[in-house]
């Protein structure tokens, strides 16, 4: 009988072990028009969802969600560029003004989850997709964080990340009422459900697979 046990005993204990190493790592699970960050329990919205939205009215139009906080956006701000999202001093990392390494890959990512807030065509040839997000920052001014990528004739010829409160101007500041063309608004909500971390359900499919292999040596014998 012990010999039956051993090895379902050390099954579990081997997927005990590496549910315990994976714990406290967050993972991004997209959802449709929003993503879910298991690190904070957070929904994202997507930012195309607000895309046609006054700040002010935001929230109103999409029953469920709420303003995201000044820290909740520096945090999810920190989660996608690696905690470092500035080269320059007014909080700007530029492609051609030394961006640091990665920043490309880290600005398709974003975008990938957040969408676009916008996409402008300069002079038929130039296009920049942004992915702008509103918030209010600690001081309740009204900020943005977000991305853009311009390219010209199919071509990228520049990237950046736009963050750290930005400086608070007549035009976004003109968004809080009105529908601005540049900008969305970021919107979050607790997770309706608690979506099982890969790692606990690894746990639970090899510890049912422990439990059925062990039984079945039990018949056998």
């Amino acid at each position: 009988m012990f010999k039956i046990i051993k090895p379902f005993v050390a099954f579990m204990l081997l997927s005990i072990s590496l549910l315990i190493s994976t714990q406290g790592h967050s993972a991004l699970i997209q959802g449709g028009n929003f993503f879910t960050d298991t690190n904070t329990g957070l929904d994202w919205l997507s930012l195309s969802e607000t895309a046609g939205d006054a700040y002010n009215s935001a929230e109103t139009n999409n029953i469920g969600w709420r303003y995201a906080t000044n820290g909740e956006v520096e945090g999810i701000f920190a989660e996608f560029f690696n905690g470092f999202y500035a080269t320059n001093a007014d909080g700007t990392s530029i492609s051609d003004q030394t961006p640091y390494a990665n920043q490309t890959a880290d600005i398709l990512r974003f975008n990938s989850y957040f969408g676009e807030s916008g996409n402008t065509n300069y002079a038929g040839d130039v296009n920049q997709i942004r992915s702008f997000g509103l918030y209010i920052d600690e001081l309740g001014g009204l900020r943005y964080m977000g991305t853009y990528q311009s390219s010209e004739l199919g071509v990228d010829v520049l990237n950046a990340i736009l963050g750290v409160d930005l400086t608070v101007n007549p035009l976004v500041e003109s968004t809080k009422d009105s529908f601005g063309t540049s900008f969305s608004t970021f919107l979050v909500r607790d997770t309706a459900s608690s979506v099982p971390e890969v790692p606990s359900v690894m746990l639970l499919v090899m510890g049912l697979l422990g439990l059925l292999l062990s039984k079945s040596i039990f018949n056998r014998k």
